[in-house]
Parts: structure tokens; C-alpha cells; sequence
């Protein structure tokens, strides 16, 4: 029993030893002094991301909370897309959602296009029609933040928001914590976010966005303002027009507006409809399911490969290692209904753009200054205790 008590004492007395023996030096108390404040408070200046509070703060959570409780969704979609002075476009498709599982279905004149995504991994079937003859292209990568496809509603539907500059969606309290600087008004329902240049960004970028109460804060209209570096302003709107209510309390816009302009002068707008709108519904686990021709070559981004699959996806064949370190592009792979329905063991390369919050410079200063202490400190107490030696012999 004396031991045990012995040794947190004697760990004491030792430790009371060396505080006393680095802290009668002033300049070390100077430096430790210094060094905290700057590794705590200066971090928190520079690297605190802009947040919402008060009223606005409240919204924020009631807008989330509105479009987290939609589980599960599915939908159809027409976009209509014009061009001054006369080109005219649009795509349809269907779109279904269920937890981290999400299928969306893309038509053109001249395109089909086939993807679903489970957790972090996108597989897609393409098919081109072109001179009468149908070619296909099946491809597997590991998910981003962009649109999967046109008809995706994650860059559609305004439950997600572009970062200026970018093509990645985000919800709004990301996009709040990625902003320069952020204001409130009108009780909290207009949210003002200044995007000011970077490295990364040359130009700099204003979002005014809107929250209706009338529909669980819904955002129902947001404007993008941009200066870029050579003068010109660009400017687009994005207005939803009507929601749809299609089941209790839970609310989903209908028809949303877009228009853009280059320093005034109209450059696109686009007309979005949803219709056949249902919210938290069962949906099929087949939905998730695509369907390829039987001994079709797969293009997998993931493993940086190709193989062959049958109707259901499942791999059927040796790997063949993809020769290049991009991935492969959306490409022709094959030809459906031709005497062989794979695809050809081609290479389909393609620029991948990927995107990575740069790391701040100040999340190292911590550590940085208590190494810097550490090996100071370490120092001074064996300078002390040297110089109490000598002076003792």
C-alpha cells in the first residue's frame, strides 16, 4: 500500500521539479505564452467557416428538416432548353430514389442513357442511335458530387445547390460553410452568400437564396451574380414557379424557371417540369437493377479494367487491365443486335475532373507550435539541469 501511494507522489514531486526548473525563465513563459495564443486563437480567426445564427439558423434546420424527410421519390422529367437566337433542345426521363439508392433514366432524339447509383458507386448503361445503328456503352465509377446524367434531380429539383464556379451539388448548409461570408434577411428567409476569388475560383460570386414557409422552407428561388476577372457580369435565376404537394405536408416543386445573361443580354434559359410526382412510396428493388446485353464488356473506372458481363452486370470473364490511368470515356462499346453483342476490347479515354477542398495551411499551426514548445521546453529543462550540475560539482 505505501508503494502504490509512494509512486503518484514521487510522479509529482517530479513533475512540480521540471515545471519549476523550465518556468523560471522568463522568455520560455514569453514563447509558451505566444505560441498558445497563436496556435488556438489565430487558427479560429482565419479557418472558422461562415455560419448561419439567430432566426436564420432556426430556417436552416427547418429546410433541412423539410427535405430530409423525403425517403424515398420518383418522378418523371421534361427539360426544355433554348438557345438564342433559335436552338430548341429537350430530354426526358424518369427518376427514382430510395435511401442511398438512386436510378435515373435519360431520353433523347439520339441518346438513352441508363444509371444507377448505390452508396459511392455509379454504373451506367449508354445507347447512341446513329446512321440507324445503335451502339451501347456500359462503364462502373466511383461517385462525385456532380449530376449523374440531365435528368438528375440533384442538379434539377434546387433540393441541392451549385457551387459557384463548379459543377458539384451541395446541399445548402454545405454551400453556407463553403461561402466567404454569409447574411440573413427578411426574418431569416433570404440568405445572401459572397464567394469572393481563390486560386481555385478567379472570379467572384454572390447567391441570393429564398426559403418559403409555405412549403417546409423549401428553397423557391435562388439568383447566382458573377464579376469575373475580364469585366463581364453573369447572371442566372433559377424560380420554381409552382410545388406540388404530392403527399401530406410533403412538398416537391413542380415547374422551376431558369434564365441567364451575360452582362444583360439573355444566353439560355430552360423550362423544367416535373409530373407523376409520388414521396415516400415503396419503390421496387428491381428498379435499381439494369438490364445489358448478355457477354457485353463493362468499362470499370474502379478497378481500371474491362471485362465481360452478363444480362444482370455480374462479371463473366477475366479482368483485362485498362491501359491507360484516365478513365474511359462514354464511348462506343458495342453494337446491339449485332452477330456479337459485346463490346470491343477498346480503350475509350477521357479526361476525368475531379475536385478536392484545398487543406488549409492553418490546420497545421497547432500542431506545428506544439511540437515547436515540446522541443523547446525539452531544451531549456536539459540546459538547467546541466547548469545545476556544474554549478553543484
Amino acid at each position: 500500500m505505501d508503494t502504490l501511494l509512494f509512486a503518484p507522489k514521487s510522479l509529482f514531486r517530479f513533475a512540480r521539479q521540471i515545471l519549476e526548473l523550465a518556468f523560471c525563465d522568463s522568455r520560455l513563459l514569453t514563447v509558451v505564452g505566444l505560441g498558445l495564443a497563436l496556435s488556438i486563437v489565430f487558427p479560429s480567426l482565419i479557418a472558422e467557416p461562415p455560419k448561419l445564427d439567430g432566426r436564420a439558423a432556426i430556417i436552416e434546420e427547418k429546410h433541412k428538416a423539410g427535405r430530409d424527410s423525403i425517403h424515398s421519390l420518383s418522378c418523371r422529367v421534361n427539360v426544355k432548353s433554348k438557345t438564342p437566337p433559335n436552338s430548341i433542345s429537350e430530354i426526358a426521363g424518369k427518376y427514382w430514389r430510395s435511401l442511398d439508392r438512386v436510378r435515373v433514366d435519360t431520353n433523347s432524339a439520339t441518346i438513352a442513357e441508363s444509371t444507377v447509383v448505390r452508396g459511392d458507386e455509379i454504373t451506367s448503361f449508354d445507347r447512341m442511335t446513329a446512321g440507324g445503328a445503335t451502339q451501347a456503352a456500359a462503364t462502373r465509377r466511383t461517385k462525385t458530387d456532380y449530376p449523374v446524367s440531365k435528368c438528375d434531380l440533384a442538379g434539377l429539383s434546387m433540393m441541392l445547390l451549385d457551387i459557384p464556379g463548379t459543377m458539384e451539388f451541395v446541399s445548402l448548409e454545405q454551400l453556407v460553410a463553403k461561402a466567404t461570408s454569409c447574411t440573413a434577411s427578411d426574418g431569416g428567409h433570404r440568405i445572401r452568400l459572397r464567394f469572393d476569388p481563390s486560386p481555385q475560383k478567379k472570379s467572384s460570386w454572390r447567391v441570393d437564396i429564398r426559403l418559403s414557409p409555405n412549403v417546409n422552407y423549401l428553397i423557391d428561388r435562388v439568383e447566382y451574380r458573377c464579376e469575373t476577372s475580364d469585366g463581364h457580369v453573369v447572371y442566372r435565376e433559377h424560380i420554381v414557379e409552382s410545388f406540388a404537394e404530392p403527399a401530406p405536408s410533403h412538398f416537391f416543386p413542380q415547374r422551376i424557371q431558369c434564365n441567364s445573361t451575360v452582362d444583360g443580354k439573355e444566353s439560355a434559359s430552360r423550362a423544367i417540369e416535373f409530373s407523376d410526382i409520388k414521396i415516400n412510396t415503396a419503390i421496387l428493388d428491381g428498379v435499381f437493377q439494369l438490364e445489358f446485353p448478355n457477354n457485353f464488356v463493362m468499362h470499370d473506372e474502379i478497378r481500371r479494367s474491362h471485362y465481360r458481363i452478363d444480362s444482370n452486370g455480374n462479371r463473366i470473364s477475366a479482368e483485362t487491365p485498362t491501359k491507360t490511368s484516365s478513365s474511359v470515356a462514354p464511348g462506343v462499346a458495342g453494337r446491339i443486335g449485332s452477330d456479337r453483342s459485346s463490346g470491343a476490347d477498346l480503350e475509350r479515354p477521357t479526361e476525368v475532373v475531379t475536385t478536392h477542398e484545398p487543406i488549409s495551411w492553418s490546420r497545421f499551426l497547432l500542431p506545428f507550435f506544439l511540437v515547436l514548445l515540446t522541443a523547446v521546453f525539452a531544451v531549456l529543462v536539459a540546459r538547467r539541469l546541466r547548469t545545476r550540475g556544474q554549478a553543484s560539482t
